[in-house]
């Protein structure tokens, strides 16, 4: 089995508000690729935001950073920007609406998508996710229902995965998440219960989701389960707690790693057990750590 991880939170003495977004760093000791960080590894992008940002991004030499902000290194940007390694810059007019924050980023070749609260991107019509191709932004089809927050991003190949407070994308029906193919929305299977995904990953072939729900695809899969691209299974039995919610997900090798709130945890499984079974006869191995997760929405 692999090692157990430590997470750690670092502090930086001159706080920037995209720093909001590095809450959690992973590393795993015994690998050479594991980083060590201090205050003098830190240093400041610009005069940063006068909001708080929820997702980055990177692109070539670029960095994305979204949330909830009107300017970027002094400089007029709603809720989106770009760092070129020297200076912010807008992303067009960006984000609108009575509640326009974006909560996901995720890249795709030269696109980028965003999702969030918003009902324009760009002063162009785009119902809560929105494609930015370098010089302007577009609407993917007529997007999500109203208050359809999305609050994840994942991309495979050419299809673009969105989760969150879903119950509509494109029109379709949709519990929770729905798959954008380039020219249209359609449904992952049943869903989700409780219309809630907060985090997701691409793994292989697989699609893991995680959130607050109870079920995905019928299947009882408590916070957490994987689409293999044509059904829902679990991830052994899931995550526990009275109010447990997966907040993060990532992917390193053939391992996922998750943490939840409430109780805060951090789970992971081994290579040796896809199913996550295999340690100490429990689902999920647990750590004691807490993480310092916070997840922040629209009611």
């Amino acid at each position: 089995m692999n090692s157990k991880p430590n997470f750690t939170n670092h502090s930086c003495r001159n706080f920037n508000p995209f720093l909001a977004a590095l809450a959690l760093t992973l590393s795993v000791p015994g690998r050479a690729d594991t980083p060590t960080f201090s205050d003098a590894n830190w240093v400041s992008l610009g005069s940063g935001m006068n909001g708080t940002v929820f997702a980055l991004a990177a692109s070539g030499t670029n960095l994305y950073a979204a949330g909830r902000f009107t300017t970027a290194g002094g400089i007029p940007a709603n809720n989106i920007a770009r760092w070129d390694g020297s200076a912010w810059s807008a992303l067009g007019s960006g984000m609108g609406g009575d509640y326009p924050y974006v909560y996901a980023l995720a890249v795709s070749g030269t696109n980028l998508y965003a999702g969030g609260l918003f009902t324009t991107a760009g002063g162009v019509r785009a119902n809560n996710i929105a494609k930015w191709d370098g010089r302007a932004w577009s609407a993917l089809g007529s997007g999500m229902n109203e208050y359809g927050t999305v609050e994840a991003l994942a991309v495979s190949g050419t299809d673009l995965y969105a989760g969150g407070e879903l119950t509509m994308a494109g029109g379709v029906p949709a519990s929770g998440v729905a798959k954008w193919d380039g020219h249209a929305w359609s449904a992952l299977g049943e869903g989700v219960e409780g219309n809630r995904i907060i985090a997701l990953t691409v793994n292989g072939a697989n699609l893991d989701v995680g959130g607050g729900f109870n079920t995905a695809g019928g299947v009882v899969a408590n916070g957490i389960a994987k689409w293999d691209g044509n059904a829902w299974s679990t991830l052994g039995s899931g995550m526990g707690g009275d109010i447990s919610y997966v907040e993060a997900l990532a992917v390193s090798g053939t391992d996922l790693y998750a943490a939840e709130n409430l109780p805060r945890r951090v789970g992971w499984r081994p290579p040796t057990s896809p199913n996550g079974t295999a340690v100490l006869g429990q689902p999920w191995a647990r750590g004691s750590v807490e993480v310092g997760l916070l997840s922040m929405r629209w009611p």
